[in-house]
């Protein structure tokens, strides 16, 4: 895993979506629609739940294949910069669509603040606002509507002009701001780490249909496919390959919210 310092994971998180609750477990959990209907000890009712070596195997398939992936951040040697694009609301929505751009700030791999801007708007964007989204930005219409406020364009050179073109961008979605401020790989930066493409967990699709492929693929062979063996090829051999074809069952992967990583890696609560 790419060692990345502490103050730069530390300013991603001030990453700007608010990410949503991770999904529920993959295997367990009463309303989980994959949740076995055995008793389960301990839990409601004193019911106990039966334990599925076949469904335990698939999961840890899942993680073998995810071991097995490349990690091209783990090559990389910075220098390491995050970029911070705050954005107001235009709509009503959750998508991109519905925000604009209202406050980019930069640090460096040592913590320290490069630059730190308000976007002044202009009159239609203006009144388009319907939310500034105060408790998650920070941002009020008093501070956006000063007059000495940068137009975005005016930001995004500032960060041309500060940023070294080797530059390894880090955070949370981060090609959004590479996309807000119009940064272009290769010219303006060197490349850039997802936070999210590192803190994932490849799980099964559909745990029951995963067990039932490991259960089937062990009754074929005539023996118990092994915790977290990763399948042989047909024909004979074995691979270390990740997709889905050679992992016997449909894979897709758990996403964990910036703030959650933040507390289990940082012991911080971004939003405290």
């Amino acid at each position: 895993m790419l060692s990345l310092p502490a103050p730069v994971l530390g300013a991603a998180a001030a990453t700007l979506e608010a990410s949503p609750p991770p999904p529920p477990p993959a295997y367990g959990g009463p309303s989980h629609p994959q949740s076995s209907s055995a008793p389960r000890a301990g839990g409601r009712g004193g019911s106990r739940r039966e334990f599925d070596p076949n469904r335990a195997r698939a999961i840890s398939r899942a993680k073998a294949a995810q071991d097995a992936e490349s990690r091209p951040w783990s090559a990389m040697t910075g220098p390491f910069y995050s970029i911070d694009v705050e954005c107001v609301a235009i709509g009503y929505g959750h998508d991109v669509s519905q925000r604009i751009p209202s406050r980019i700030a930069m640090v460096d791999g040592e913590g320290e603040t490069v630059l730190d801007e308000v976007v002044r708007h202009d009159v239609d964007t203006a009144t388009r606002i319907v939310s500034y989204l105060t408790p998650l930005t920070g941002l009020t219409r008093e501070g956006c509507e000063v007059p000495t406020n940068k137009t975005l364009e005016e930001i995004s050179e500032l960060i041309r002009d500060k940023l070294p073109k080797d530059a390894i961008l880090v955070g949370q979605s981060i090609h959004h701001d590479i996309e807000w401020l119009d940064l272009v790989k290769g010219v303006d930066y060197g490349d850039y780490v997802d936070l999210a493409d590192i803190f994932r967990q490849r799980i099964p699709k559909v745990l029951i249909s995963a067990g039932n492929a490991v259960k089937r693929e062990g009754d074929e062979k005539g023996e118990v496919v092994g915790v977290g063996a990763v399948p042989e090829k047909k024909g004979g051999g074995s691979t270390t390959s990740a997709d889905d074809a050679t992992v016997g069952f449909p894979t897709r992967y758990r996403i964990f919210g910036l703030r959650h990583c933040c507390v289990h890696l940082l012991s911080v609560d971004m939003q405290s």
